[in-house]
């Protein structure tokens, strides 16, 4: 039972921080004027899904009729799996961000230019959810099993 209310804690602080950070963002945009900030905006953004995904599966563990569809099964993997590959993508991407900015500094700027950041974020996000996409496609899914993912 403690495992569950930390769980949904964790999931409500985690869909409300996440929040506020985006809302934030929006209300001052001088923020983005620094370009690792758009690197911890996808990463806010992930977060966020990973927030949403953990109050998904909350509902569906008292809702296991949820867990009895096929489709619904394997979206909840997906997504699952997406959002927190995105958000791993993201951390590394800033890991390589700030070692740029700390061992080339004077480069730095011509190096990761608001274009660049644009692309290694949409980068991030198409590979996430191309790897997590796989069980669409490759499944051994039965009527029988669980809704886990190593099922699938």
């Amino acid at each position: 039972m403690y495992k569950f209310i930390v769980t949904v804690v964790l999931a409500v602080v985690i869909v409300f921080g996440n929040g506020m950070t985006i809302i934030a963002g929006k209300l001052c945009p001088r923020l983005f004027r620094v370009t690792t900030n758009h690197l911890m905006l996808s990463l806010t953004i992930s977060d966020l899904c990973v927030g949403l995904v953990t109050l998904y599966k909350v509902v569906a563990f008292f809702e296991p009729s949820l867990n009895d569809y096929k489709n619904v099964c394997i979206l909840k993997q997906v997504c699952s799996c997406g959002a927190f590959l995105t958000s791993l993508f993201n951390v590394m991407a800033i890991a390589v961000d700030r070692y740029i900015a700390i061992y080339y500094p004077f480069e730095y700027p011509r190096y990761m230019t608001k274009s660049v950041i644009k692309v290694v974020v949409m980068a991030n996000w198409c590979t996430a959810f191309f790897i997590s996409s796989m069980p669409i496609y490759w499944n051994r899914y039965q009527s029988t099993d669980k809704c886990e993912f190593v099922l699938l």
